[in-house]
């Protein structure tokens, strides 16, 4: 017996309703798949269900509909009647007609039309069965869809729940069939994807996190970047879970959403340890990187646009070739990452540090480096085009403010290596939301920083950087 749509959803609700009431756990789909069994083992609750509906929709319906429902049915009955008798008629009628040499014609005719008219009759009640059929045949592949999917959704929940139970075994390699599993139902359950995300993410917060003891130590201070150097790398597990992060489908992140556009949502990985993991290639964009080690982790060709990266420790990392368009490093640590290629256009550096990284042929247009350290920092070939350097310390020796306007600093060395080096700024600026750029405030003091750095001669580098790169 097919359930009405409607029927069902109330009995859900009230399923619902005593479910919260008595306090116990469970879900939409379950509520559902019970009202579903219920009014299959009561079809008279259905079928009273249906007479009140059919009650309800006869009183709604306004006096003049009766009245002329009578009239068209006494005139229905009228037409019934001359049908019926007419073959008694014709049956009278016909041998006289067929004795008569002058109206036997007539009767021959009549004859043929009354066959013509059963083969139509007979055709019409055949396309009516056909209708019918096709009707119950719609209705039983709807049913039978119904149930592939009430099916699909039991199987994907019993396989979601002991691939959870997986995870938290005491076994590695229980936990990583059980990460493996996750992955797969979230490729057959595109909806299930952000749920299984979230269980992952907090798996490696909950397994690999940095200690309350090293939180709890000073921003950037020497006690706290050794302590952060001391952690272990990645576990196995860990690493399979970040794998399976970061080779996900985003688009997939907002299928359970009805307007995805609006949606928000962000890879949480917050406060974690990941050193020495391998994330190349790993999508990664806008995730929550803030307070996360990530020293000595591979991140080459990572997506890691509008990440939050605020006092990560990227500490020898690879960023080569990775897209940072947009991610905010304030008070990040790079010292000696490799930044090879790497796309930061747009990216915030501001207090970031980035002593002894390798910025070589890195896209820094737009990027705000304003009290950066990029104490002997490699910048060779890297586009600075419209960069915010205000503040910069640049020095390879020291980072006093007064070596910048040093001609002796070899800062200005370091910045003719990088290519449109004269299209920087280095004096103060504010950002323009229109243009996606920033504007100088005093375009006469920054122009005469950058003649004070061309007539420097005496900085200009032996091998000049080759900038056809940026050519396109």
């Amino acid at each position: 017996m097919s359930i009405p749509h409607e029927l069902q959803q109330i009995k859900a609700q009230q399923i619902y309703e005593q479910r919260i009431a008595k306090g116990k756990n469970g879900s939409s789909e379950g509520d559902w798949e019970t009202a579903r069994r219920y009014l299959n083992r009561y079809p008279n609750v259905v079928r009273a269900w249906r007479r009140n509906q059919a009650i309800a929709f006869y009183q709604q319906l306004p006096r003049v509909f009766f009245r002329r429902l009578r009239r068209s049915l006494k005139v229905l009955i009228a037409v019934i009647g001359k049908i019926i008798i007419f073959p008694f008629w014709l049956f009278y009628k016909l041998p006289q007609l067929f004795a008569n040499k002058d109206t036997r014609p007539f009767a021959l005719d009549v004859v043929k039309t009354i066959i013509s008219a059963a083969s139509l009759i007979a055709a019409i009640i055949a396309a009516i069965g056909l209708f019918f059929n096709y009707q119950d045949a719609i209705e039983d592949r709807r049913l039978t869809q119904e149930r592939l999917n009430t099916d699909q959704e039991r199987l994907v929940t019993n396989r979601f729940s002991k691939a959870v139970e997986q995870i938290g075994n005491s076994k590695e390699e229980v936990v990583i069939g059980g990460i493996y599993s996750l992955e797969r139902i979230a490729k057959d359950s595109p909806k299930d994807q952000w749920t299984i995300m979230e269980i992952l993410t907090a798996f490696v917060r909950k397994n690999s996190p940095i200690t309350p003891e090293i939180q709890e130590l000073e921003e950037g201070s020497e006690e706290k970047l050794k302590a952060l150097e001391k952690l272990d790398p990645v576990k196995i597990e860990i690493q399979a879970a970040l794998t399976v992060i970061g080779r996900r489908e985003q688009e997939q992140d907002y299928t359970s959403d009805k307007v995805s556009q609006q949606n928000t949502k962000r890879l949480d990985l917050s406060n974690s340890n990941l050193r020495s993991a391998d994330l190349r290639s790993a999508n990664l964009r806008s995730a929550n990187l803030s307070s996360t080690n990530l020293s000595s982790t591979n991140l080459y060709s990572a997506n890691l646009i509008g990440a939050d990266l605020t006092d990560t420790n990227f500490t020898g990392a690879d960023l080569s070739l990775s897209y940072l368009s947009r991610a905010n490093f304030t008070d990040a640590r790079l010292t000696g990452a490799r930044l090879t290629g790497a796309y930061l256009t747009g990216a915030d550096l501001t207090s970031a540090r980035l002593s002894g990284a390798y910025l070589t042929g890195a896209d820094l247009t737009s990027a705000r480096l304003s009290n950066a350290y990029l104490i002997s920092t490699d910048l060779t070939s890297a586009r600075l085009s419209n960069a915010y350097l205000f503040g910069t310390y640049l020095s390879s020796a020291d980072f006093f403010p007064a070596d910048l306007d040093n001609v002796e600093n070899p800062s200005n060395e370091k910045i003719k290596s990088a290519c449109f080096w004269e299209e920087a700024i280095y004096s103060d600026a504010e950002w323009n939301d229109l243009g996606k750029k920033w504007i100088v405030k005093d375009k006469i003091a920054n122009q005469k920083r950058i003649e004070a750095i061309k007539q420097d001669k005496a900085s200009d580098p032996a091998n000049p950087p080759d900038c056809n790169i940026w050519k396109f």
